[in-house]
């Protein structure tokens, strides 16, 4: 969670490390997502008291990105396990040219109408039923926040992290009435989640992000090319 705090999503490295491990990939998927209902508090509390969220934004943005990621994971549960490591491979490959083409995304002055928040609406539903799969989406989420809600830098990823929260959780309900959560992996890793959380969400209000970029692209490429050949 140190590195999903920084690169912007819980299982970006989790999942795969899970599938390695011999998890079922519903299992990777799963377990992450409804620990870090636990895991992400302290950081997204590192982050209030940062006062670096837009709360009435962010519950604006809940809708689309909670919509998105309810379809996601019931999809999710009832697609064979060998598709769904596919799946998980190529949108890894995705997150990670992301990764590489990603640049601060500058503040824009233009004026916002009932156009752009439909395109805004529109990517935040596509972002957050992909990164339901992998996780990770955090720059793409990023720069659409910046570029329509003219928020700056570290605002927009306290907002949309606290959105993508609340989505995520009331998500997650789809795991636990299809019963594919396997609890006591959950439990174990909502502890060490919760301590990645306070210490990456630290670090990247102190120091930034930079020198984790490079190791997150090669490990997130080298988690597909085995998923794609395994």
């Amino acid at each position: 969670m140190f590195f999903g705090a920084l690169a912007g999503g819980v299982g970006l490295l989790l999942r795969p490390l899970l599938l390695l491990l011999g998890f079922p990939p519903i299992s990777a998927i799963s377990a992450p997502r409804i620990g870090a209902t636990v895991g992400e508090l302290p950081g997204l509390w590192v982050l209030h008291k940062q006062q670096s969220i837009d709360w009435k934004l962010a519950l604006w943005i809940t809708l689309p990105l909670a919509g998105a990621a309810l379809a996601a994971n019931y999809f999710i549960t009832i697609i064979p396990a060998e598709l769904l490591r596919k799946c998980m491979a190529v949108i890894l490959i995705l997150v990670a040219i992301a990764y590489i083409f990603y640049r601060d995304p500058p503040r824009t002055t233009q004026k916002r109408t009932w156009g752009t928040h439909l395109l805004a609406n529109s990517a935040y539903a596509v972002t957050s039923f992909l990164g339901s799969f992998t996780g990770g989406v955090g720059p793409i989420l990023t720069i659409i926040t910046v570029k329509a809600y003219n928020k700056p830098l570290f605002n927009a990823v306290g907002t949309w992290r606290v959105a993508s929260y609340i989505s995520a959780t009331l998500a997650s309900v789809v795991f636990i009435i299809r019963g594919v959560v396997d609890w006591r992996l959950t439990a174990a890793l909502a502890l060490g989640l919760a301590v990645g959380s306070y210490a990456g969400t630290r670090y990247a209000i102190g120091k930034g992000e930079s020198w984790t970029r490079i190791i997150i692209i090669i490990l997130v490429l080298l988690s597909a090319g085995i998923l794609l050949i395994t």
